[in-house]
């Protein structure tokens, strides 16, 4: 078990740098990683537009000027 992890350890510490290396990665984002940071976008402002209105909702009941419900009078 010891041989095993001291050559785990070995390989691990001689392949990060390969990882970490850029090699052949062209240069810039594609059309595709420009996509999907949109989409992302996208998703987050349109769950941003139904927070704000409740939001906002909250904000009116909270300061709003409290309405007195009275009950109908019935004549008696």
């Amino acid at each position: 078990m010891k041989r095993t992890m001291i050559t785990v350890g070995a390989l691990i510490a001689t392949v990060t740098p390969v990882f970490a290396s850029g090699g052949t990665e062209p240069a810039g984002t594609g059309l595709l990683d420009s996509l999907l940071i949109a989409f992302g976008i996208l998703i987050v402002l349109c769950q941003l537009v139904p927070g704000a209105v409740l939001f906002c909702s909250l904000i009116k009941e909270l300061v709003g000027h409290p309405v007195k419900k009275s009950l109908p009078a019935t004549g008696r």
